[in-house]
This record gives C-alpha cells, sequence and structure tokens, in this order.
C-alpha cells in the first residue's frame, strides 16, 4: 500500500473536486482559477509540523514569494492547527 502525503491529498481533492462542474455552482466547479493555479505551478504547499509555533507559521507567509505563488497552502494536523498568540498581541 502507497501511504499519500497531506500535500498529495490536498491537490487530488483540487483535482477531482475543486476544478470540476458542480450542479451547486451552476456546474461551474468551486473555484474557476483553482485548475490554472495548479497547471501553472503558482500554488505552494508547507506542510507544518507540531513543533511549528505561531512565530515560524507566520514566517512561513512572509517566506512565500507571492510575486511567483499566487496561493499558499499551510498544511497542519488538527492538533497543531491552532497556533497561539504571541503573549506581547494585544487583546482584540
Amino acid at each position: 500500500m502507497t501511504s499519500t502525503t497531506p500535500t498529495q491529498k490536498i491537490q487530488h481533492w483540487i483535482n477531482n473536486f475543486v476544478t470540476k462542474p458542480n450542479p451547486v455552482f451552476g456546474n461551474l466547479p468551486p473555484c474557476p482559477f483553482a485548475q490554472k493555479a495548479m497547471v501553472d505551478r503558482k500554488v505552494k504547499f508547507v506542510e507544518l509540523n507540531d513543533t511549528d509555533n505561531y512565530e515560524q507559521l507566520c514566517q512561513h507567509i512572509l517566506d512565500c514569494d507571492f510575486d511567483e505563488k499566487d496561493v499558499l497552502v499551510l498544511i497542519a494536523e488538527p492538533a497543531c492547527s491552532r497556533p497561539h498568540r504571541p503573549s506581547s498581541w494585544p487583546n482584540s
């Protein structure tokens, strides 16, 4: 059995659902821009690990070259998908 990475699972979902015509959207794809972005390699996937903290998450965003990429997909396990806000941030 071949295991798939989280990135591969999301790419499969994009290619087999997000880019396909859907009757809910008048037989248009849920995202009409997704297929071109994928074909043009304008999507960057980053798999976070359980040691990434809020600052590292922000750094991934800052490091992304948005002149080259249109979309940044940050992938995290549910347990680590709620990074803590730095205590230095004011309460909103």
